[in-house]
């Protein structure tokens, strides 16, 4: 009786590391938006445009370990969106980080002028934040979509701009 249960408790054992070293195919496509930074004031339909999605092509996205982009963690794979600004790899059961590479060096806040702040604790918040969180679990996941929005140097998130702004544009 005691070959028979310390059998099991092998086979269990390696049942569970060969579940655990099981991937799962995720895959997904990066797009890009625009805002209007000024000039001319225009048609309705180029701010359309603007706000439409479009796949980036050639972009270098970074997957990291766990729910947020904290200097603990480590990139795990490195991938590069093809000719329709897709992406596929197989992952392990977890969940992991999906940030773009300004997120995998460390955080370098901009000098202060007199027309631009820069709020340290706002851009710390968002540099710790992945730009997708995903969590694998004992499936594949597919069609991920992930948007990245392209901001007027003056109108970035946790940066307070007192300057002139463009013909065309109002605060």
């Amino acid at each position: 009786m005691k070959k028979q249960s310390l059998l099991f408790i092998v086979l269990l054992v390696c049942a569970n590391y060969l579940f655990a070293q099981k991937k799962f195919k995720v895959n997904g496509v990066i797009f890009q938006t625009y805002t209007y930074c000024g000039g001319a004031e225009p048609m309705p339909e180029v701010l359309v445009e603007l706000a439409r999605p479009r796949p980036i092509i050639g972009k270098t996205i970074y997957i990291k370990k766990g729910n947020s982009n904290s200097g603990k963690s480590k990139v795990i794979a490195k991938l590069v969106t093809d000719s329709v600004g897709g992406f596929s790899i197989n992952l392990p059961k977890g969940n992991y980080c999906i940030v773009d590479e300004n997120k995998t060096k460390p955080l370098t806040i901009p000098k202060d002028n007199q027309v631009m702040k820069h709020d340290v604790k706002c851009l710390t918040e968002q540099f710790q934040k992945c730009d997708f969180s995903l969590n694998v679990l004992n499936k594949e996941v597919a069609d991920i979509q992930i948007i990245y929005h392209e901001y007027c140097s003056w109108a970035k998130p946790c940066i307070h701009y007192s300057g002139p702004l463009p013909p065309g544009v109002s605060r």
